[in-house]
C-alpha cells in the first residue's frame, strides 16, 4: 500500500474522521471504558445511609512481607514500632484476629492504615509471619517503609532468626546377607 502524500489532510466523509494514515486508538478508549464500567466512580460507591459502612478508596497502597520470627515475637515488636518509632495512634487491635489499625496526621489530612498478621512456615520450615501493610493514602512507599522498619526492628531486638530445623534423617537401607538371593560373587544366578 502506498502512503498518502499528505498525511495531515483529514478525510471529509465523516465529522469525526482522523487524519489519513493515523492509527485508531480504540485500545486506550476500550481500557478507559472498561475501568469506568467495572470500577465505577468513587462517588457512586458512597453509602446511602448513616448506618452503612463507609466506602473504601479506589486505590489502597498495599505490600506484604514474610519475616522468619514467631508471632509471639512479631506482635509486640510491631506495636512498639508503630506507636513509639513512627508515632502513629493505634485505633484498634486484635491479637487473636491478627490485625492492627492505625491512624496518623499527615499535614491537613489523616492517613489510616492497617497491618495484618498471618502465621505461616517459611521455605526452610521455620515458624514465620506474613505481614500485610495497607494504607489509605500518603506516599507510595509508605507500606514498604512500614514493613521494612518492622523487619529491621525485629533483627535489632531479637537477633537473626533461628536456624531452620535439620531435614529429617532417612533410615539407611537394610543390608542383605550374601547367601539370601541365590547368587555367588560373580553376580550370576546359580539357577540357569
Amino acid at each position: 500500500m502506498v502512503a498518502h502524500p499528505c498525511p495531515r489532510r483529514v478525510a471529509r466523509c465523516h465529522p469525526f474522521a482522523r487524519p489519513l494514515g493515523a492509527r485508531r486508538r480504540t485500545f486506550g478508549r476500550w481500557c478507559a471504558f472498561f475501568a469506568f464500567f467495572c470500577l465505577g466512580s468513587y462517588g457512586a460507591l458512597a453509602p446511602a445511609g448513616p448506618h452503612e459502612a463507609k466506602a473504601t478508596p479506589a486505590a489502597l497502597l498495599k505490600h506484604q512481607r514474610q519475616v522468619s520470627y514467631p508471632f509471639e515475637q512479631v506482635w509486640p515488636t510491631t506495636i512498639r514500632y508503630l506507636r513509639v518509632e513512627r508515632g502513629y495512634d493505634i485505633a484498634d487491635r486484635d491479637k487473636d484476629a491478627g490485625y492492627i489499625v492505625f491512624t496518623s496526621e499527615d499535614g491537613s489530612s489523616t492517613v489510616s492504615g492497617s497491618v495484618e498478621f498471618l502465621s505461616d512456615l517459611d521455605k526452610a520450615g521455620r515458624r514465620s509471619v506474613t505481614l500485610i501493610s495497607t494504607t489509605s493514602r500518603g506516599p507510595a512507599h509508605l507500606p514498604f517503609a512500614i514493613l521494612d522498619g518492622i523487619a529491621t526492628k525485629l533483627r535489632e531486638e531479637r537477633g537473626q532468626p533461628v536456624k531452620p530445623p535439620p531435614p529429617p534423617a532417612e533410615d539407611p537401607p537394610a543390608e542383605e546377607e550374601p547367601g539370601d538371593d541365590n547368587t555367588h560373587e560373580g553376580g550370576s544366578s546359580l539357577t540357569g
